[in-house]
């Protein structure tokens, strides 16, 4: 994993907000996490009638990092 960048790197560029297309930096997080996530991604859709299936996507996601 790489380490975070530090505000004293040389490297670092500091980037105003009024200068951030917010729609590019997420776009670029997502292409990050499903990378990291290799590229599969599971959508649990949600019940008004109870979470059972949220719950058991969560334990499913608490038991994947638990083995990485």
């Amino acid at each position: 994993m790489k380490s975070p960048m530090h505000i004293f790197d040389p490297a670092f560029r500091y980037v105003p907000s009024w200068a951030t297309d917010i729609r590019k930096t997420f776009k670029r997080a997502s292409r990050h996490a499903k990378a990291r996530k290799g590229g599969s991604q599971t959508v649990v859709p949600l019940s008004t009638h109870g979470s059972s299936a949220h719950q058991v996507e969560i334990q499913a996601g608490c038991a994947a990092r638990l083995e990485s």
